[in-house]
């Protein structure tokens, strides 16, 4: 009989990380493990109906009556990631203006997650997060580091575009150069300050201008093969690429509404993710084009349906 282990998650508390997690966890539910999630206390009584045991915790910044997913607007809003600029202009704004925000958080998680480590004694932890946790390295637990975003802010390679920049393989190289060196000068104030306080914890340092670290046991992935740059950098060591890393819903149902089910064209569901739909004006526009298809059309709306 498989070891029946006890596997602490610690996901960006976002609805889509949170998701992912839920995924990743139905699957070791259903193999006889029992999954916790560290998680704000925004999140209360959400993950329960999963099987998944809710581990409450409360952080400086957030406020117990604002859903999760409203938090995370603002706060991209506020700090300039969801606006009308180039992508390095957007990129540059999220990298000084919110990386202060970031760093203190994660030095908050760091004291709680120690904390945990401590209390739940688990067997594993699947933590998913932009920044490397000294308390898990130094806990001595394995650990495996998820990404539920683009990869290559985990993966980075020479033979792939800079994430952020949105810029394609055909794209000239001179373009992610220039991407790349603009992004990590402004980056780089930031990431030493993190780095410093990385390095006073005991554990070593980072790779210049990254956050985070790759895990020595297991490091996962969910992204679409077809769209997927493995043809051109295969992975490196201890990384796991999954088509999806998406969770089964038992309890939900859904009937397509009599004006969309009563037309012809193809159903369509359109969804920007629960950031993309935060600016608005776009959605107006791209909702506009949508509307002289031929076709019908669910839209996600996001936090700011209303």
């Amino acid at each position: 009989m498989t070891q029946k282990l006890k596997v602490l998650f610690v996901p960006i508390d976002a609805i889509g990380h949170v998701n992912s997690a839920i995924g990743i966890a139905q699957v070791l539910l259903d193999a006889g493990h029992q999954c916790l999630f560290a998680i704000n206390i925004q999140w209360k009584g959400r993950l329960t109906k999963y099987g998944i045991e809710e581990v409450l915790i409360a952080q400086d910044d957030r406020h117990t009556d604002v859903d999760p997913a409203q938090h995370w607007a603002d706060l991209f809003v506020n700090g300039g990631g969801i606006k009308d600029t180039t992508p390095l202009e957007t990129a540059i704004d999220i990298s000084t203006k919110m990386m202060p925000h970031f760093n203190e958080e994660m030095k908050g998680l760091d004291v709680i997650v120690d904390g945990l480590l401590r209390d739940i004694r688990p067997d594993v932890v699947i933590v998913d997060q932009v920044r490397c946790i000294p308390a898990l390295e130094l806990s001595g637990i394995p650990w495996v580091a998820t990404c539920s975003f683009n990869q290559l802010f985990f993966i980075p390679d020479e033979r792939t575009p800079p994430y952020f920049s949105g810029l394609s393989i055909t794209s000239p190289k001179s373009e992610w150069k220039a991407f790349k060196d603009a992004l990590n000068s402004a980056e780089y104030a930031g990431w030493k300050t993190f780095n410093d306080w990385v390095v006073s914890r005991g554990i070593p340092p980072l790779e210049v201008n990254r956050f985070n670290r790759d895990s020595k046991y297991l490091n996962i992935y969910g992204f679409p093969l077809e769209l997927d740059y493995t043809d051109i950098r295969p992975l490196p060591a201890k990384w796991h690429r999954f088509d999806n890393l998406k969770r089964t819903e038992l309890q939900d149902t859904f009937e397509i509404p009599v004006p969309l089910r009563d037309r012809s064209g193809k159903l369509i569901y359109f969804s920007m993710g629960s950031m993309g739909s935060v600016d608005v004006e776009n959605m107006k526009r791209l909702v506009t084009i949508l509307s002289k298809s031929k076709h019908r059309f669910i839209v996600s709306k996001g936090p700011k349906h209303s």
